[in-house]
């Protein structure tokens, strides 16, 4: 067997569409299948055994919020092996080819949403790191709230106003992304979903499919920037599902809707829950600059990437992180492996959380020391791909 993978050239886009037709779609490619932009830059791999197209995936170069900086993130998608080369491990080798590949290329995590969340777990992704809450409502559960904002469908022209408004709701939550301008030009394209703001400026936006009858309202997204924007937003949505039975729509974890709102034969479950893998330990923690300073000693376990475990010394402030190799013993010792420390990181599961379990080896003031750099918060991957 020649394993061959690599970052998908000029001559590589048949061979990549072959799998993914027959991942996604069940056929062989079509004379009106193409490969469509990253949006945002990116990189697209292709593996091949004995020359045959075997795996595929893309990468979205994202930049995604901590409690303390901004980190580099890739976002993972279009995973797929083909039928004819499945059930042999080149799934789990292809996915290990990847971290490789974008931590070379500056990327310190990654994040995707997964089919199975076992198969990732074994590549050192952690589950739970990110999830949306899906409410389901009958139209006669949603509350009854004055629209202080008026709505408009967007145009161009709405852009910044929108870019603004969803910075400022995703700003509290770590993983969360700012929004490529592309994004919101193919939101506004959309043939199937229909794009509306409220307020001047931008307070709240509804991206939601209006058609048919007496059928569920999916609303694909609903962003505030203010109490104002978060109640009319609910008003409207109201108001457009005045002929359907029930809406559908997402929040984050934190779930205003539940606390306020929340009524009986109101559905809320867990959607598109996000995995989260630090690729690059060193390079991830320099990302950071915390108010408090602290130090301590990290040795990680990742069969995967060996250069991420260590032993590290890491010293932090407000000036900013260090990670550098160390053989002393005068720091506490925080032994951990890859997937609980991707999800620490990152604020969830948090360190005391995983230390309870038996998944983190530290004492309790190292345990504070963790926290002071790496705080367990709320998160929120503000974008599906």
């Amino acid at each position: 067997m020649n394993w061959r993978f690599q970052e998908c050239g000029p001559g590589d886009e048949s061979d990549f569409l072959w799998v993914r037709s027959w991942v996604y779609d069940g056929r062989p490619p079509q004379e009106s299948d193409h490969l469509a932009d990253i949006i945002g830059g990116g990189r697209r791999y292709l593996a091949r055994v004995d020359d045959q197209p075997v795996g595929v995936t893309n990468c979205l170069t994202l930049r995604a919020r901590h409690a303390h900086g901004f980190v580099p993130l890739a976002g993972v998608a279009t995973v797929g092996i083909a039928p004819t080369h499945r059930n042999g491990g080149y799934g789990q080798r292809l996915m290990a080819e990847v971290i490789r590949a974008e931590r070379a290329q500056g990327m310190v995590a990654g994040a995707l949403y997964a089919f199975r969340d076992k198969f990732y777990r074994k590549q050192g992704y952690a589950s739970g790191a990110a999830h949306r809450m899906e409410l389901h409502v009958p139209v006669d559960r949603m509350p009854s709230l004055a629209q202080t904002l008026d709505a408009r469908v967007a145009t161009a022209a709405d852009i910044d106003g929108l870019a603004a408004c969803h910075a400022a709701f995703v700003a509290p939550y770590a993983l969360s992304v700012d929004r490529h301008p592309d994004r919101w030009a193919r939101m506004l394209a959309s043939q199937d979903s229909q794009l509306f703001v409220l307020g001047a400026p931008a307070e709240a936006y509804v991206y939601a499919r209006v058609k048919g009858f007496y059928e569920v309202l999916e609303v694909n997204e609903f962003a505030w920037s203010s109490r104002a924007g978060y109640e009319s937003g609910l008003a409207f949505i109201r108001s457009l599902a005045i002929n359907q039975s029930s809406v559908k729509w997402c929040e984050p974890e934190d779930c205003p809707f539940m606390s306020r709102f929340h009524d009986g034969q109101v559905d809320v479950s867990v959607d598109r829950e996000a995995m989260v893998r630090v690729y690059d330990v060193p390079g991830a923690l320099a990302c950071l600059k915390p108010a408090l300073s602290g130090a301590f000693r990290l040795r990680v376990a990742d069969p995967i990437v060996p250069e991420n475990e260590g032993p590290w010394r890491v010293e932090f402030g407000p000036d900013g992180t260090t990670c550098v190799p160390d053989s002393g013993n005068d720091l506490p010792l925080v032994e951990v492996d890859i997937t609980t420390f991707s999800g620490a990181f990152f604020g969830h599961p948090g360190w005391r959380q995983m230390h309870r379990m038996g998944l983190v080896t530290a004492d309790a003031a190292t345990l504070d020391t963790l926290e002071s750099l790496m705080p367990t918060g709320l998160t929120y991957h503000s974008e599906l791909y």
